[in-house]
């Protein structure tokens, strides 16, 4: 039987700028919010996306706060939250972020510059292995 795992894997455009602040305990947090297309226009031409609240603690926040920036292409990995609130108006809410452990950049520019980063170039001392000689 397989266990559960709660696990997101997702890459988008970053649509805020990130917000850091430090908790009271002294931990460093960082949020923004990435739009993630559906692949397919809406009735107006546009691509119709979704938008999703992410949120880093500690080095992965340090990061955040220090380079990413809106419009730039990111690829995020970590798990979904909900958190249940009392809003204004007197209403229960519940919401969904992503607290992400990990935030690598897709691209070097922002969305008018799409241009990937090439991937590093392989070693050249590179040896082919076969399934029948890996040990698990």
């Amino acid at each position: 039987m397989m266990n559960p795992a709660n696990v997101v894997s997702m890459y988008g455009f970053v649509a805020t700028e990130p917000k850091g602040n430090t908790t009271p305990g002294g931990a460093l947090r960082c949020s923004f919010r990435i739009a993630v297309g559906k692949g397919r226009k809406g009735d107006d031409g546009r691509e119709v996306a979704d938008f999703f609240t992410v949120v880093t603690w500690r080095d992965t926040a340090k990061f955040c706060q220090n380079y990413v920036r809106k419009g730039r292409l990111v690829s995020i990995c970590g798990q979904l939250t909900t958190y249940s609130f009392t809003a204004q108006d007197g209403s229960n809410r519940t919401e969904y972020q992503i607290e992400a452990e990990s935030v690598r950049f897709i691209s070097s520019g922002n969305r008018q510059q799409s241009e990937a980063v090439p991937p590093p170039p392989a070693p050249n001392d590179f040896q082919e292995v076969y399934d029948s000689e890996v040990p698990f």
